[in-house]
């Protein structure tokens, strides 16, 4: 199991944006863009943020397993 600390920013409607961060574990390492935005769409999907709103700015491996 692979931990990352993940920042990214997000829209949710012109001039309402904001960042966060989260932490992500994953069964593999983040390797290509194709991964990246499947970490972006689930970032959407549980903080409730519309479709394509979401841009990793930084990602960090902690750990592995």
């Amino acid at each position: 199991m692979e931990t990352y600390f993940v920042s990214y920013s997000y829209v949710r409607s012109p001039g309402n944006f904001g960042f966060g961060h989260t932490e992500v574990k994953m069964n593999n390492k983040i390797t290509n863009f194709e991964v990246l935005k499947h970490v972006a769409n689930e970032i959407e999907k549980i903080n409730d943020l519309p479709k394509e709103s979401v841009v990793i700015m930084n990602f960090k491996r902690f750990s592995e397993g």
